[in-house]
């Protein structure tokens, strides 16, 4: 049902190397590049809003805007 609902972009070479840039750039380690993972894929894909309870978390990536479900 999920799969009808909403669109699914394709997993590419390109979110990888942004994936890595932004790691890079950010000093990420740990968990948290998993964040990093999502936050690559909305760059490269031109997603401009993310649903999540953790916006602090994607607050110090550009390129798009973290909405707390809260806030709608």
């Amino acid at each position: 049902m999920m799969e009808r609902l909403f669109v699914l972009f394709p997993d590419t070479s390109d979110i990888y190397a942004e994936w890595r840039r932004l790691v890079v750039q950010h000093d990420v380690s740990g968990v948290q590049v998993h964040d990093v993972r999502i936050a690559a894929c909305l760059r490269v894909h031109g997603i401009a809003r993310l649903l999540t309870f953790n916006t602090k978390d994607f607050a110090r990536y550009s390129g798009f805007v973290a909405v707390d479900p809260e806030n709608i």
